[in-house]
């Protein structure tokens, strides 16, 4: 997300009371306030500097709060700025903890990259330096002079602020960045950023790579078929280590596994918490599992191998009716070693 390239559009100011109270200790706007070139690319510049003080990637909850459909209309320009952040402000007064200082909700709507945005900030609220509020043909709002001299001074604390863009939208799904000055190194409030936003944070890319892969492999591993059990290591690993950027669940399924047991494969991912959409890889947690491939028997004998060896014939596996299998290696040997010392070079190498 290019920061540097955010406009603020429209903004609406709404004050909430100090700590957990009902709607209606809010202070509501009825209009947005307006900007001006002189105010405008002050406020801009305060936002990004939020921004990007340990924003985290965040990504909606489908069905656990209504702030992120809210968001979403507003983004697609069906929404109603005034009516919609009147209702973000009523929620958050209803979640927020009981110590949560008074404030301002900013709600802007803006552009990234030409794009639709929307911003999402509590500021600190400086009383009894200007009136706090005007009328604008009749109906509340917060002057420009209140915007300037009370929110977004050099002292003034931002205390926590989201940002969502429609280029951030993949698979159906919202996703944007958050920051909270009020909670130590990067984290975020849960209040804020699950009862009120409806979101959870992404994971990082190898995180969700390695929990992928150690999935795979257990499912992989109950397989009693030693033959496919070796077919979807080796799919596995090639997976792992192909020039894609991006792996699924359901891609990876499609791609490598046969039909009956793709559904199996799936729903035992989703159960060990890998996300059902596609994911970026990065195999920097995984590197060292994904060098070779590994065969272990029932009598613990273990044979390490190239991924490729499968590939071409070098290590092979074959099923037998009585329920054994037989891993033979096309190869010259090398040399036997043991633990005991024993150490013994092929004829091939004297």
């Amino acid at each position: 997300m290019d920061l540097s390239t955010l406009r603020l559009r429209q903004v609406i100011l709404h004050q909430v009371s100090q700590g957990k109270n009902t709607e209606s200790a809010v202070s509501l706007s009825e209009v947005p306030t307006p900007l001006n070139d002189q105010n405008r690319p002050y406020f801009e510049l305060r936002l990004r500097k939020a921004l990007t003080r340990n924003a985290r990637p965040v990504v909606e909850e489908p069905g656990a709060a209504e702030i992120c459909s809210i968001i979403r209309n507003l983004l697609q320009g069906e929404g109603d700025l005034v009516a919609d952040s009147q209702q973000m402000t009523k929620n958050l007064q209803k979640v927020q903890r009981s110590h949560s200082p008074t404030g301002i909700l900013l709600t802007s709507e803006a552009s990234i990259n030409d794009a639709p945005a929307l911003i999402i900030a509590k500021v600190e609220h400086e009383q009894g330096v200007r009136a706090t509020t005007t009328t604008v043909d009749g109906r509340t709002t917060f002057s420009v002079e209140f915007l300037r001299d009370l929110l977004f001074t050099s002292t003034t604390k931002v205390f926590k602020v989201a940002v969502f863009s429609s280029l951030d939208s993949r698979d159906g799904l919202l996703y944007g960045h958050v920051s909270d000055s009020q909670a130590s190194g990067a984290k975020i409030a849960r209040y804020f950023l699950d009862q009120y936003l409806g979101c959870k944070l992404v994971e990082r890319s190898d995180v969700l790579t390695e929990r992928f892969y150690e999935a795979s492999v257990g499912w992989i591993n109950r397989i009693d078929n030693a033959e496919k059990k070796a077919q979807y290591q080796v799919a596995l690993l090639s997976e792992m280590q192909s020039n894609r950027s991006e792996i699924s669940i359901d891609r990876f399924a499609l791609d490598y596994l046969d039909s009956d047991d793709r559904d199996d494969f799936r729903n035992s991912l989703i159960q060990a918490d890998v996300p059902p959409r596609q994911l970026e890889k990065s195999i920097d947690l995984i590197k060292s599992h994904i060098q070779k491939v590994k065969i272990e028997t029932q009598n613990d004998v273990l044979v390490l191998a190239p991924t490729s060896s499968l590939d071409d014939g070098t290590v092979t596996i074959e099923d037998h009716d009585n329920g054994e299998s037989e891993v033979r290696v096309h190869d010259r040997v090398k040399k036997i070693s043991g633990s005991g010392g024993f150490s013994v070079k092929s004829a091939n190498d004297a």
